[in-house]
């Protein structure tokens, strides 16, 4: 759901911008725009999002505990997503030398947050954080997740990513 105040900053018409006294009329406070920031900065886990959901057997579930959304496969979470203070960031399976790779090459990747930091990256919006990368680092978290389930629960072979027949 999005957030009330960001869509009034963003122009949403659907939604009435809070009172304003005559003093503040027709004048941005820093709070609009760091809402309005905040509300933008989300591009990378909606791209991040509509990618998992493009994954043969993907589940997308939010966590009751926290701010959490969850991506899993046969089970097992592949992408988590959440707010760290003051950002929307994605969390990813990765192996741990592109991991590493990555890290070096973009100042928005790091060590996993709340997660093992040698098997796992955060992505933050950023320079260099472009729509394929997004696509990719998704799709192969996903295939490292897959290759570890037994053979009978992979909804795709992980290493030609084709479409397996059905168990049973």
């Amino acid at each position: 759901m999005r957030d009330r105040r960001a869509c009034s900053v963003l122009g949403d018409s659907t939604v009435r911008r809070p009172h304003l006294s005559s003093t503040d009329a027709g004048q941005s406070t820093s709070t609009d725009l760091e809402e309005a920031k905040r509300y933008a900065d989300r591009t990378v886990q909606n791209r991040a999002a509509a990618r998992a959901a493009e994954l043969p057997g993907s589940e997308h579930k939010h966590q009751f505990t926290g701010d959490w959304e969850v991506s899993k496969v046969g089970g097992k979470v592949f992408m988590l997503q959440t707010s760290m203070p003051g950002e929307p960031v994605v969390i990813l399976k990765a192996d741990p030398s592109d991991a590493e790779t990555l890290r070096a090459s973009h100042t928005s990747i790091s060590r996993g947050y709340h997660m093992n930091k040698k098997h796992w990256i955060t992505i933050r919006p950023g320079a260099g954080i472009e729509q394929a990368l997004v696509d990719d680092l998704v799709t192969e978290s996903y295939l490292l997740v897959v290759a570890g389930l037994p053979r009978q629960s992979r909804p795709v072979d992980p290493d030609t990513f084709s479409i397996l027949p059905s168990a049973g």
